[in-house]
């Protein structure tokens, strides 16, 4: 792979998805939304939604313009934020699978 070409698209899509990957691992635990007292609270899924949708595309054309050596770095430090993501909501994952297996339904976990 020459490093200092430009326009790879294999890097873009490995880009595009990983991004893409990162940012549902990272919605999975929500965080406490502060409210204001009085104040109306904005919809932050819908913000979360179109923000993961943007930032795939924002990386990929990143990637694609830019030289193939930091589309690597882009792809490889977003690989190794996905697999921290996986081993830390190790838990959180299988419970969100079964939820969705069993169609919505309550599922106890057993260790």
């Amino acid at each position: 792979m020459d490093l200092l070409a430009t326009k790879n698209i294999v890097l873009t899509i490995l880009a595009a998805v990983f991004t893409f990957l990162q940012m549902k691992l990272t919605t999975i635990a929500k965080p406490a939304t502060p409210t204001i007292p009085g104040a109306k609270a904005p919809d932050m899924g819908k913000m979360m939604g179109f923000m993961n949708i943007f930032m795939v595309f924002m990386i990929g054309s990143v990637v694609y313009s830019m030289q193939s050596g930091i589309g690597l770095y882009i792809v490889v430090t977003t690989l190794f934020s996905v697999i921290q993501y996986t081993i830390q909501y190790k838990a959180l994952l299988k419970v969100k699978f079964n939820e969705w297996r069993n169609k919505g339904q309550n599922v106890v976990i057993e260790k």
